[in-house]
């Protein structure tokens, strides 16, 4: 392994523990400001690492061949995910149902050296719902106008012995990725499942889970099923 390729290959194994770490502060900080840092910074680092891993890959090409306008994507994508933080900021309740309305959909994406099939609605979800947990919890009249208790996650708790048990387990298997031989792998786990999964595990779990959003949850589950199921009959 020449230098360039292994210093390229020790950043990408340093994200992805940084990675996983981040996501794990985000469970098991003090604070609530602490976790709301660890939550932005897991985020913010999964795109940098799925990016640094498909850059040169021919699938990339036609990106790296039109910054500009895979910029003005991005950026419409970052205004999305704004967009949908200020809804789950006026409806709290809206965050659960959409992450049950997004999960089951998944869309093509070349990665690498092949196409996977991602939960990129999901993940806007995701991403809207931890930005929206921040943005209550590192302004600087946190809860205003919420009579001190925060609308998104307002349960919010420092983890207890589920969450470090989850922390355990993604924070190993990141770690021991620095050693396998397939990284790229390792790389695509952390960041399309494990990253994104403990943080909605964070928001959902500290969600006012009442009655009434258990109810409307189960219905559309319930409904997408049946339309997918009706879909698999046609």
């Amino acid at each position: 392994m020449d230098a360039p390729l292994a210093v390229a290959t020790s950043v990408k194994e340093v994200g992805v523990v940084a990675a996983a770490l981040a996501a794990a502060a985000g469970l098991l900080l003090p604070r609530p400001p602490q976790r709301a840092v660890a939550m932005l910074l897991a985020i913010a680092l999964v795109p940098v690492l799925v990016i640094g891993e498909v850059w040169d890959s021919p699938q990339f090409h036609p990106v790296r061949a039109h910054l500009p306008l895979a910029l003005a994507g991005a950026l419409a994508g970052v205004a999305v995910v704004a967009l949908l933080a200020g809804l789950f900021l006026r409806r709290p309740n809206a965050l659960p149902l959409l992450a049950v309305a997004a999960l089951p959909f998944r869309i093509p994406v070349n990665v690498g050296g092949g196409t996977a099939n991602l939960l990129v609605p999901l993940y806007v979800v995701v991403a809207a719902g931890v930005l929206g947990y921040a943005w209550e919890r590192l302004r600087p009249d946190p809860f205003a106008g919420s009579g001190g208790v925060p609308r998104i996650a307002p349960r919010d708790r420092r983890g207890g012995d589920v969450e470090l048990a989850l922390m355990i387990a993604v924070v190993v298997y990141a770690i021991q990725a620095a050693w396998s031989s397939d990284l790229e792998t390792a790389l695509k786990n952390v960041a399309f499942f494990y990253v994104p999964f403990l943080l909605l595990f964070r928001l959902l779990a500290a969600t006012n889970w009442t009655r009434r959003l258990a109810i409307n949850c189960l219905v559309l589950a319930t409904a997408l099923a049946l339309a997918f199921a009706a879909i698999g009959f046609v």
